[in-house]
């Protein structure tokens, strides 16, 4: 099995949880837009440089999305070999112009050439606009090579870049790119935006390249000896808060990053799948994943298998640690999982006991108040968690949605799709309100139908963004953060980016009392990290939003923290 495959196979275990993309967040589209006349059509015009050494480049496709909802089809070109574009016969709107070229990082248009900055583009009616200087950064590359204690290459040794970056309010390890070292121990990590990344190296046996049904036999005879090597965060440590950050600037090119791997003693975990005929037991899938909070799953965990008629099975290859076993099979669309703790030791972990769980089902409704319409739109309910993904389900022209596969967890709830200006009022499974106090399946799904009341009246804020000597800022970033008692609602915060002019737009604003931040430049997401907000917390403007009210506010930019 190639290392793709491999790498789907094991995510396929945790389907639905791991959907994510087009699938979590439809579009909305409403009725056509309006003819635009054609001495109203805009025009942009331009040049692609490198953000390095300001080198026109030839060949770089752009993309201009439209960000209004009315508008759904996107333009596309390509730069001359003096890195000249144009779009022409564009209709008004909002845009985000989006640029790729081999060897550099993907990145919409940066006004100060920073990858990990961007601004949306405002055409007026008949705008021609004129002189945009897209810089486009050159990609990282990290390059070096894997050995054993021998200091022979090991190939098939899964190499992945991880960053610190938010989620819900706390830093974690997330995943940003991974390679596999080749028959001689090299690996190449390409595409990195600039930025400090931690390395992990994990080896991946032969045996987890044989095919799924080779692996189903009586007796696996691969690793009999019980020994592996453990994964390692570069230099030499299993620890995260001990590895090396290794820090990338734009178009930097890092060789000899050379890590080794020593060959120790692994552990097994053996038990048993309590569940119906044998016929099932092909289909049931096992995985340890590491119960470390501080790393995303991003990594495909250590797979193990049911190799006998009575359901007995085994995961070969395990490091001591805290781990998560979880098991998963479907039946008749219906997911039944397991999931429990386990603790390796140094010795193995024998007569394991798995009991499967059918997952709930919970069906909803959405009810949408006063004389709002939801002509086109195509709105998508989603019981989000941190960590594993989502169950998530279209909203049906009935207004009725179903989801599926829901574990007993706390998940967070959003409504993806909804027109401009709507927002959540409201939240019920049967006679309890959630609106604040979150979805929290720990204890069990509760019986009742969900309802999700959606108001079109939501508030709108606008604004500018201006540095200390009122000039406009482009792409500063405005983060609208609720007060400090509706904090842990994760659909209230709102975000905007400033165009070329330093104007912004943040539409469907639950009513109530929020504060409201430009910043030259954030991570996405600290602005839900209490600890970060306190240091901050004077530099908002406060304001208050009442249903289908429009409020206009002047921001002062925070600047770029030195450090």
């Amino acid at each position: 099995m190639t290392r793709f495959k491999y790498f789907l196979a094991s995510l396929l275990f945790c389907l639905p949880l791991y959907a994510q993309g087009d699938q979590r967040k439809p579009r909305a589209q409403q009725a056509p837009p309006p003819f635009v006349q054609p001495e109203d059509k805009c025009s942009i015009e331009g040049t692609v440089v490198s953000a390095t050494s300001g080198e026109p480049l030839k060949k770089t496709y752009l993309t201009l999305q439209p960000l209004d909802q009315r508008n759904t089809v996107p333009y596309g070109t390509t730069t001359d070999n003096a890195g000249y574009f144009l779009f022409n016969d564009v209709d008004p709107g909002r845009y985000s112009l989006v640029a790729a070229r081999n060897g550099f990082v993907p990145q919409s248009w940066p006004p100060r050439g920073n990858a990990s900055q961007n601004a949306p583009l405002t055409l007026a009616m008949g705008q021609k606009l004129k002189q945009i200087v897209f810089k486009l950064t050159p990609q990282g590359v990290i390059t070096g090579h894997v050995v054993d204690q021998d200091g022979e290459p090991l190939a098939r040794v899964q190499l992945q870049v991880m960053t610190f970056a938010y989620q819900r309010g706390r830093r974690q390890l997330v995943g940003a790119n991974f390679t596999m070292t080749d028959d001689l121990g090299e690996f190449r990590l390409f595409n990195l935006k600039p930025g400090k990344y931690i390395i992990s190296a994990r080896y991946l046996p032969l045996e987890m390249f044989m095919g799924l049904q080779e692996r189903f036999v009586s007796a696996p005879g691969v690793q009999a000896a019980g020994e592996g090597y453990p994964p390692k965060f570069y230099p030499n440590t299993r620890n995260p808060d001990e590895a090396s950050q290794i820090e990338v600037s734009a178009g930097a090119q890092i060789h000899d990053i050379d890590m080794r791997l020593v060959r120790t003693r692994m552990m097994r975990v053996n038990g048993r799948v309590n569940m119906g005929p044998p016929s099932q037991w092909r289909d049931v899938t096992l995985m340890l994943v590491p119960r470390d909070t501080r790393i995303m799953m991003n990594m495909p965990g250590i797979v193990g298998h049911v190799f006998d008629a009575k359901g007995n099975f085994e995961i070969r290859g395990v490091a001591p640690g805290p781990y998560y076993l979880l098991a998963n099979y479907v039946e008749e669309g219906q997911r039944f999982s397991a999931r429990m703790p386990i603790d390796v030791g140094n010795s193995n972990l024998e007569d394991i006991e798995v009991n499967f769980q059918p997952s709930a089902e919970l069906k909803g409704r959405v009810v949408v108040e006063g004389n709002g319409g939801l002509r086109g739109a195509r709105l998508n309910v989603s019981l989000q968690l941190p960590t594993m993904g989502n169950s998530s389900g279209p909203v049906k022209d009935d207004l009725s949605f179903k989801l599926t596969n829901v574990s007993p967890d706390a998940f967070d709830l959003n409504v993806f799709g909804l027109l401009a200006g709507f927002y959540i009022k409201s939240i019920r499974i049967g006679d309890q309100d959630i609106t604040e106090t979150g979805v929290d399946f720990t204890r069990g799904v509760p019986a009742g139908e969900m309802t999700i009341v959606i108001n079109p009246n939501g508030g709108q804020i606008d604004g500018t963004v201006q540095n200390a000597k009122s000039e406009n800022v482009a792409g500063a970033t405005v983060t609208l953060v609720p007060d400090e008692s509706h904090r842990s609602i994760d659909w209230l915060y709102k975000t905007a980016n400033a165009d070329q002019n330093g104007h912004f737009t943040i539409w469907g604003v639950r009513p109530g009392e929020y504060k409201i931040f430009g910043w030259e430049e954030i991570e996405p997401g600290s602005y839900q990290d209490p600890d970060f907000m306190k240091l901050h917390e004077s530099a908002g403007k406060a304001v208050s939003v009442k249903e289908g009210g429009h409020e206009t506010v002047q921001l002062t930019v925070i600047p770029i923290e030195k450090k």
